[in-house]
């Protein structure tokens, strides 16, 4: 479960790179985020008019990383899966080049960026997502599925507030008789029995998980959590930790009984479910009869009976490094960004106030997965500062065009967090005549590294644009 601590932005951008427009029967548009493999796009279907998530994936890639096998167990696995507390796969698309996964569009985000930007939850609010969270657990364990990987980065919101599971990258199937021996997941969430390298039950590795879950929604960090990897592996392995004073005492004797070294005295779902803590205000969704369990045989056909699909796309020549990039020259580039309309910023953000520019009916679409700006200063300059401020931060970078940047960064390990790196997408948009939007994406690495390097990056830009509460971390809604 080791780290990488370093990124190479060359091996991530293509040049030229691919624009895709249309996938079959849908629409493309903005990106919501990008991770190893691919990006995760917001698609329309052109039929029903219906939103989802586009998940579009590399073969090449997957083939050259032995990934393979793991895309066939997520697709298999999430075909089979129907639970309200479950994101949903709606289709899969194939072109002689890449894989598209449709999924549900979970537009509220992830569960961890609203603890970000709430501290942490009421005791309410904690109780009705780990409900949900455990509902949703309960199911897959029925239909003999261990997630194993269970954080809050990985559990999203839709528009009505119900949590999903999502990321079954590295679940596996098994029964009660059967032990698992992979060590993977997170650290911080991972049961000390995987830390350990001994076989384990997923079942209760899961349920570990789930405590850790609580415990960060309910104190607003992590409860083991150190700079050196062999102390946190001690901490996890000796149960070492302490609830802040004010944590609620029936979460906390519900937490003491999951965070249990030894599984077998651990609690079970059942448990779980029958603790008082949990079962007020619980209100069961309907029981799904148990599916058939997922073979390889089944995997191995969703793969391999992908048909090719149209796929619209436009070449965009791709841009030198900054280092080559005149931005100076006036006849060397052609300094206008793309322009961005009111209906698309709804779209692709929905953290900006747009409300005088648009109807009172217009319905608003709020997907968290960035962090933006506007500002009037001169373009020119605009680019040259991001260029400038990145460098002095020592954060290498490309540019994809004058105004898409590519960017790597390393966050130094502090009081609250440990040391981190990641990746980053700058855009800059042209909304009216001298006001631009200015708009960074989260790529590879976690969401708090992203927000400590993204808070850093804006200070260093306060003369460009001030800083306000809808810039930092304030993008939850109070429940």
């Amino acid at each position: 479960m080791s780290e990488s601590k370093s990124f190479s932005l060359s091996s991530t951008i293509q040049q030229p790179y691919e624009r895709i427009i249309h996938v079959n029967k849908f629409q493309v548009g903005p990106t919501l985020g990008e991770g190893t493999f691919g990006r995760v796009k917001q698609a329309r279907n052109t039929i029903t008019g219906e939103l989802v998530a586009m998940k579009i994936l590399d073969k090449e890639t997957i083939i050259k990383k032995k990934m393979t096998e793991q895309l066939q167990r997520e697709i298999g696995i999430m075909k089979k899966l129907s639970h309200p507390n479950i994101l949903q796969l709606k289709e899969v698309l194939s072109s002689r080049s890449k894989v598209f996964i449709i999924l549900e569009l979970a537009v509220g985000g992830e569960l961890f960026q609203k603890i970000v930007s709430e501290k942490f939850f009421r005791e309410d609010t904690a109780r009705k997502y780990f409900q949900q969270l455990i509902g949703g657990l309960e199911y897959c364990h029925m239909n003999g599925i261990c997630h194993r990987d269970l954080k809050p980065e990985n559990l999203l919101l839709d528009s009505r507030g119900t949590l999903k599971i999502s990321d079954f990258g590295l679940c596996a199937l098994t029964d009660d008789q059967t032990f698992l021996k992979t060590q993977c997941g997170t650290p911080h969430y991972t049961a000390p029995e995987i830390h350990i390298g001994a076989q384990y039950d997923g079942k209760q590795a899961d349920i570990w998980s789930c405590g850790i879950i609580l415990f960060v929604m309910l104190a607003g960090h992590l409860p083991f959590d150190c700079e050196s990897r062999t102390e946190l592996y001690q901490r996890i392995k000796t149960t070492s930790f302490k609830f802040p004073d004010n944590f609620p005492p029936g979460a906390r004797d519900l937490i003491e009984h999951i965070l249990v070294a030894d599984p077998t005295l651990r609690y079970t779902l059942q448990q779980v479910k029958e603790h008082p803590w949990f079962s007020k205000d619980y209100v069961s969704v309907d029981v799904f009869p148990p599916l058939l369990t997922v073979t390889q045989n089944e995997m191995d056909h969703v793969f391999l009976s992908l048909n090719d699909r149209e796929v619209t796309s436009e070449k965009v020549q791709d841009s030198p490094p900054h280092s080559e990039v005149s931005v100076g020259d006036k006849h060397s580039v052609s300094l206008s960004p793309p322009t961005l309309n009111v209906f698309e910023l709804i779209s692709a953000s929905g953290v900006l106030d747009v409300s005088p520019l648009v109807s009172s009916n217009v319905s608003v679409i709020h997907v968290r997965t960035n962090t933006l700006f506007t500002t009037t200063y001169d373009i020119t300059a605009l680019i040259s500062r991001i260029q400038a401020e990145l460098t002095a931060m020592h954060c290498p970078f490309k540019q994809l065009s004058p105004f898409v940047f590519r960017v790597a960064f390393q966050v130094a390990a502090g009081q609250d967090q440990v040391q981190g790196v990641g990746t980053a997408k700058i855009d800059i948009y042209q909304m009216t005549g001298n006001l631009f939007l200015v708009e960074m994406r989260r790529g590879r690495g976690g969401i708090l590294h992203y927000l400590a390097f993204y808070n850093s990056f804006r200070k260093r830009l306060e003369d460009v644009a001030p800083m306000v509460d809808s810039d930092q971390q304030k993008r939850g809604e109070k429940t």
